[in-house]
């Protein structure tokens, strides 16, 4: 028999064969084995009994995500892309389990379309300049849309099952976040590692904003994009906590404080020299957390350091209006963001 015929058999054999897969099947089969939708509706169409389109979806190789997901995954990339007009950004952490995986053509591709659909959507609680993190809901729902940019339609999810069984290591969509600064501000960014120029071990976003009432002149906005991604770089490297000392919870600065009075108070100095010690140190504090206190990276080589208030001071007189830190994101792989 010819090639022909034999597609022409099997064409024939799956339309008149083919049968109404009861809901209970598809989500018992689910549950067993966490294979996508897609594959599940087809091994249960083209196999006669349960047990049969469960070994239908193990030759198939979608079992493997289900196998895997109680493995560690450390590894992976992060990204970040920008919408068209540079107004608008996403910005996503994918996990896997090496770093081999990691930099293979498969999972950055994976990781730029996750990216790209974070940047289809507008999250709850948007709010122009303001970092949004996208909650656990909204992830698991933005993998259930289709991903742009895709040859054919298919989801999220779907897209991460098929790597899974391609690549052989467990992975997964870990965080999403969203900028957005309209007519307000400019976003900057900054990629540490990087394999290209959106795809890295280490992101680092900023929004420089200013007044509604502001109109900047033309190339001034290019202006506070460079400055941006100076900061961004400083941010990469300094790594702080708080963009302002207003911004720590009050129970963590009665924390520090607390250990610090303990401290000096354990030198056996009288009273007036360790409230000098304990204000010295807390200084010392919000130099390493607070953003805006801290001595700006750039200056590191010089005898008297600017700190970025003042860096954010002499951008502002130099555009001749006044900007300031809408927020910032460092997201890096396998760490708290």
């Amino acid at each position: 028999m010819t090639g022909l015929a034999w597609g022409l058999r099997d064409f024939a054999k799956r339309f008149y064969t083919s049968r109404v897969v009861p809901i209970e099947q598809i989500k018992e089969l689910r549950k067993q084995t966490g294979a996508p939708l897609s594959e599940i509706k087809k091994a249960l169409e083209e196999e006669e009994t349960f047990e049969s389109a469960i070994e239908w979806l193990r030759r198939r190789g979608v079992e493997l995500a289900s196998k895997k997901k109680d493995r560690s995954a450390d590894d992976g990339l992060v990204a970040a892309l920008f919408s068209k007009d540079g107004k608008s950004v996403a910005a996503v952490e994918v996990n896997c389990e090496s770093d081999f995986v990691a930099k293979t053509k498969e999972f950055q591709n994976l990781t730029t379309h996750l990216c790209r659909a974070v940047l289809s959507v507008t999250p709850n609680g948007y709010s122009p300049g303001k970092i949004c993190r996208l909650s656990p809901e909204e992830i698991e729902k933005l993998k259930n849309r289709t991903l742009p940019d895709q040859s054919k339609e298919i989801s999220g999810e779907d897209t991460i099952f098929q790597t899974v069984a391609t690549l052989g290591e467990k992975i997964t969509l870990s965080n999403a976040f969203y900028l957005s600064v309209g007519d307000v501000g400019v976003i900057s960014s900054y990629v540490h590692n990087k394999l290209n120029d959106s795809l890295g071990k280490i992101v680092s976003l900023v929004s420089l904003c200013w007044s509604k009432d502001t109109k900047p002149k033309p190339g001034v906005e290019d202006i506070i994009k460079d400055a941006g991604k100076e900061l961004c770089m400083h941010i990469t490297a300094s790594n702080p906590q708080y963009i302002r000392r207003g911004d720590i919870p009050d129970d963590v600065l009665e924390k520090e404080r607390g250990i610090l009075v303990e401290q000096a108070m354990s030198t056996g100095k009288p009273d007036h020299a360790i409230h000098k010690m304990v204000d010295g140190r807390l200084r010392k504090f919000f130099e390493e957390v607070v953003l805006m206190d801290q001595s700006f990276i750039r200056d590191q080589q010089l005898s008297k350091p600017r700190n970025v208030a003042r860096y954010i001071e002499e951008l502002s007189e130099e555009v001749g209006f006044q900007v300031f830190i809408g927020d910032y994101l460092r997201l890096a792989v396998g760490k708290k963001a």
